[in-house]
């Protein structure tokens, strides 16, 4: 049997993108530390700014283009280290629910159901 490998080649642009999208955002991480802890920082950064209407804006803006044109790596990155930290707060679910939009929102539903399924 034969697999294909579909290549995730927005997942090296990713950090670029976060940089040049949210110049607001500034990580004590390098890029060489990789994505997962720069992501996890700006998870923080997210939550922090979540009334902030022009950062959360900016912000999701960058989420729902990432999911949009990444693939499984892209999108496995954000789920873990963005998505995740939001739901356990429903006040944080519900602003980004209204900040989402396309395959970012439905991403975000679907894993929000199994991380409550797996909480319970």
């Amino acid at each position: 049997m034969h697999f294909q490998v579909i290549k995730d080649d927005y997942y090296n642009k990713l950090i670029k993108d976060l940089k040049d999208k949210v110049p607001e955002f500034q990580s004590v991480f390098d890029e060489e530390d990789g994505v997962y802890p720069i992501l996890g920082e700006f998870s923080r950064f997210v939550i922090e700014n979540i009334n902030d209407e022009i950062l959360s804006k900016k912000s999701f803006e960058f989420i729902d283009h990432a999911v949009h044109v990444g693939g499984n790596e892209t999108e496995d990155a954000i789920v873990l280290q963005i998505f995740q930290p939001v739901y356990d707060d429903e006040l944080l679910v519900a602003k980004a629910r209204n900040h989402l939009s396309g395959k970012a929102l439905e991403i975000f539903e679907k894993f929000k159901k199994r991380y409550d399924e797996d909480s319970h």
